[in-house]
């Protein structure tokens, strides 16, 4: 049994941060996490949203990647975009994040999607090796 925090950052160029907090607990070989990011700037990077995680996940489950639904507030041109998630494939220690809108398919979310007052809410479990 573990219970410890760590920093949820994005890859490539970043908005700066009012909150970028995450929290786990492990216990045995599977983690839970919940984290909270909320921008205090705006960037204008397309590069994917992906967060780094405490953990790497197992990769007994490489084919059925881990998912958890994560709640979005203030999002750039957010508009008609409705639910959006994470999910995490084997062995990598990478959240991505996807948003779905009826009838579409899940599309990425692009870090030109922060700005200032923007927040990211999400939990999820997962499994690891370590």
């Amino acid at each position: 049994y573990e219970e410890g925090t760590w920093t949820p950052t994005p890859g490539g160029t970043n908005p700066s941060w009012y909150q970028q907090v995450g929290t786990y607990v492990k216990i045995g070989s599977l983690v839970h996490c919940d984290m909270w990011l909320q921008a205090s700037s705006t960037t204008t990077s397309t590069s994917a949203i992906a967060l780094n995680l405490p953990f790497t996940s197992s990769n007994a489950n490489a084919s059925r990647p881990t998912s958890g639904i994560a709640r979005c507030y203030g999002l750039r041109n957010w508009g008609s975009l409705g639910t959006a998630y994470g999910y995490v494939t084997g062995n990598s220690a990478i959240l991505n994040f996807r948003w779905v809108s009826a009838g579409a398919n899940p599309g990425s979310m692009s870090m030109n999607l922060w700005q200032d007052g923007a927040e990211i809410h999400m939990s999820i479990s997962y499994r690891t090796d370590a």
